[in-house]
């Protein structure tokens, strides 16, 4: 079922323009340093793991920094694309670590293969939904938001779960859980 939202360039571009709306909303804001206004600086990444037909777009990562020659400082945005300083995809990140949750380990390999993913990386990322997500400050405001908490042991399946319950298309729930994960990206940052 996830299968398709990994491999389809129509929602890495829909990501794209989730985005550019957020941006658009944070350059009407001040500089969170200084008050200053905001210009824009944003750069290319190389993102691991998207179809291999995307539009190249898709890999800009949009940025704002500091228009004050006195301040001059990054003002990281939340993105749904890019899940802070991660090489892959959020996406990937996300969907993969989710789906290796009760799987076979041939299917697991499957996954694996089909972005790129060895068997190292998959446990750094779940190491980092197990260990350290839970722990950050993002986490534990926003826990008491669920109605059944997420079972820990599982994370990031258990938290897909709750946005995947409410909508039978995967490209709406995945979307809206990488909104909900987007603070963790974006964080106010010193050049």
């Amino acid at each position: 079922m996830y299968h398709k939202v990994l491999t389809s360039p129509k929602f890495y571009l829909l990501l794209y323009d989730m985005d550019e709306a957020l941006a658009e909303k944070a350059h009407d804001k001040p500089c969170v340093f200084c008050g200053g206004g905001l210009d824009w600086a944003n750069y290319p990444r190389k993102p691991r793991g998207g179809p291999p037909k995307t539009d190249d777009k898709v890999t800009l990562c949009f940025s704002l920094c500091c228009g004050q020659k006195s301040c001059r400082r990054r003002n990281r945005l939340p993105s749904l694309r890019f899940l802070g300083r991660k090489v892959y995809f959020g996406v990937i990140v996300t969907l993969i670590t989710a789906m290796a949750h009760g799987v076979s380990s041939s299917r697991a390999a499957s996954l694996r293969s089909a972005v790129g993913v060895s068997r190292q990386t998959l446990t750094r990322w779940r190491d980092w939904w197990l260990g350290y997500f839970p722990a950050t400050s993002f986490w534990q405001e926003v826990r008491g938001r669920f109605a059944t908490q997420p079972d820990l042991r599982v994370l990031p399946k258990s938290l897909l779960e709750p946005f995947s319950a409410a909508h039978e298309d995967p490209q709406t729930a995945v979307s809206k859980l990488l909104l909900f994960l987007s603070p963790l990206t974006g964080r106010a940052a010193e050049n």
